[in-house]
């Protein structure tokens, strides 16, 4: 890939003989901690317990933490039934199924 110490080819001319943009060479990635900490946790939930049925609120009590207060939390879904289920569950729900883009 890219040798950023590389005295005889410089990176502009790296990226060109890769046919990338230069401007990818500088870019960094912004990681959110907590994102990644979310996704993983619904990996974790669909591995170990498929037969969830979405929707359900059995999905979000596997990863409510009690020390964090329900008005964090956000159910999304697209339908009637994913209401009951965000409301069973306590916490706000957005229809996305209303979201007009």
């Amino acid at each position: 890939m890219i040798d950023r110490d590389n005295c005889e080819i410089n990176l502009t001319r790296q990226a060109e003989l890769l046919d990338i943009s230069r401007s990818q060479i500088y870019y960094q990635p912004i990681i959110n901690q907590k994102e990644i900490h979310i996704k993983n946790t619904i990996d974790k939930i669909y591995t170990d317990c498929p037969f969830y049925i979405k929707p359900s609120s059995e999905g979000f009590f596997s990863i409510y933490d009690k020390n964090i207060s329900k008005s964090e939390y956000l159910f999304i879904g697209d339908s009637p039934v994913d209401i009951g289920a965000g409301k069973e569950a306590g916490v706000d729900f957005i229809n996305i199924a209303e979201i007009k883009l």
